[in-house]
C-alpha cells in the first residue's frame, strides 16, 4: 500500500516539474509584467536659441526627457486646437492673449509653481493656468549706416514721416503673435483707432515674417527703420560684438512708451498623459521660473520676472511702458485679425 502511494506521489511531483519547465519555456511576452511608462513632455516654445538652450541644460539633468517644437507655434496651436488635439504638453513664449483663450477653451491644467513666490509684484496675475515667465518689449530700431542719432525715430508717430516711406518694417500680425500683439497696442495707443495702421501702409511700411525678423531687415539695410521686439535686435547686436564686428543696429525707446509683451508659461490639460509625465512638465515649469531658467532667458535679451536675476544689458533703467489690452485682444482676435487684412491686404 505504502508502495502504491509514493508511486502516486512521485508522479504527481514529476508532473509539476514538467509544468514548471514547460512555463520557463514560454515566450517571455506571456511573462512580462506592465512597467510605468517612462516621463516625456513636448514643450512648444521659441524663440530657437532660447529654446536649445533651456532644452539642454533641462536634460543635462533629467535625461533625453523632451520634445521641443520651436517657431510659429501658435498657429499650430490654434489649428490642434480646432482638431481637438493639443499635441503640447507645455507652451512657453507668445503673449498672454493666446494663453487666455486656452484657458477660456478649458485647455490649461492649473498649477501654482513654488518658484511663482519670487515673482516681480507686476508679474503676478493671480491666475493658476498659466505664469508670466519673462518680458519683451516692442521698440523702434534703426540702422546706424543710414540714419543718425539726430534724425532717428523717437516716437511711433516718428515712422509716419515721409522720409521713411518705403523704409519701414514691422512685423505680420497675421504670422507672428509678438506682430499681433504689437499692432493690436498701437490701434490702443492710437485711441483704439485704424488710422496709425493705415498710414503705416500708406506710407509703404514692409511686413516681415515675425516682430523679431524686423530687426534682420533693418540690419541688412532692405529697411532703414523698423518695428520690433527688443530682445531680437539685444541678440543681433550681442552675436556682432562676439564675431568682432559692429552691429548696425540701435535700440530707440519710444517716448509714448514701448510695448510691453510678457511671456508666459502654462500646462496643457491632457487627461491621458501619466502622472510622471505631468509631473514632469511641473518640473519643468519650475525650471523656467527658477533662478538658472531665468538667467537663461536672460542671456537672450529678456527681462526675468524675479527681482533676484538682474535684466540683461541693453535695457534703460527707467522707460515708460504701455501695456497692451490683453482682454480686448482676445475678446475681438479674429476680428482684429480681419481688420488687419483688409487694410494691409484689401482697402
Amino acid at each position: 500500500m505504502k508502495s502504491k502511494v509514493g508511486k502516486i506521489i512521485a508522479s504527481i511531483s514529476l508532473s509539476l516539474a514538467l509544468v514548471l519547465v514547460l512555463m520557463s519555456e514560454c515566450p517571455s511576452k506571456e511573462r512580462t509584467t506592465l512597467t510605468p511608462e517612462a516621463a516625456h513632455v513636448t514643450v512648444y516654445m521659441g524663440p530657437i536659441p532660447l529654446a536649445q538652450k533651456l532644452e539642454a541644460v533641462f536634460e543635462a539633468k533629467h535625461g533625453d526627457v523632451l520634445t521641443v517644437v520651436s517657431g510659429p507655434w501658435c498657429r499650430k496651436v490654434r489649428a490642434e486646437l480646432e482638431a481637438g488635439d493639443i499635441k503640447a504638453d507645455v507652451l512657453h513664449g507668445a503673449d498672454p492673449s493666446i494663453y487666455m483663450m486656452l484657458r477660456g477653451a478649458g485647455q490649461l491644467l492649473p498649477y501654482s509653481s513654488p518658484e511663482a513666490m519670487a515673482l516681480k509684484p507686476e508679474y503676478r496675475t493671480g491666475a493658476e493656468n498659466f505664469t508670466l515667465a519673462n518680458g519683451r518689449y516692442a521698440v523702434i530700431v534703426y540702422n546706424k549706416r543710414f540714419v543718425s542719432p539726430e534724425e532717428a525715430p523717437k516716437t511711433w508717430d516718428d515712422l509716419l514721416d515721409a522720409k521713411w516711406k518705403g523704409k519701414v518694417v514691422i512685423g505680420d500680425p497675421l504670422l507672428c503673435s509678438a506682430a499681433f500683439a504689437i499692432a493690436c497696442s498701437l490701434v490702443q495707443l492710437h485711441g483704439f483707432n485704424w488710422d496709425y495702421i493705415k498710414a503705416l501702409r500708406d506710407n509703404g511700411a514692409m511686413l516681415a515674417d515675425n516682430a523679431g525678423k524686423a530687426a534682420e531687415v533693418v540690419a541688412s539695410g532692405e529697411a532703414w527703420v523698423g518695428i520690433c521686439v527688443h530682445d531680437a535686435a539685444l541678440r543681433m547686436i550681442k552675436k556682432a560684438k562676439k564675431q568682432g564686428v559692429e552691429s548696425p543696429l540701435v535700440l530707440v525707446w519710444p517716448k509714448g512708451g514701448a510695448i510691453a509683451i510678457p511671456r508666459p508659461v502654462a500646462i496643457v490639460q491632457d487627461a491621458a498623459r501619466s502622472d510622471a509625465s505631468t509631473a514632469l512638465a511641473k518640473e519643468f515649469v519650475d525650471f523656467v521660473l527658477s533662478v538658472q531658467g531665468q538667467g537663461i532667458a536672460a542671456k537672450f535679451g529678456f527681462v526675468p520676472v524675479r527681482a533676484d536675476v538682474p535684466a540683461p544689458r541693453g535695457i534703460p533703467a527707467e522707460f515708460k511702458a504701455v501695456m497692451p489690452d490683453w482682454g480686448w485682444m482676445r475678446r475681438n482676435d479674429q476680428a482684429l485679425r480681419s481688420k488687419w487684412e483688409s487694410i494691409m491686404h484689401g482697402e
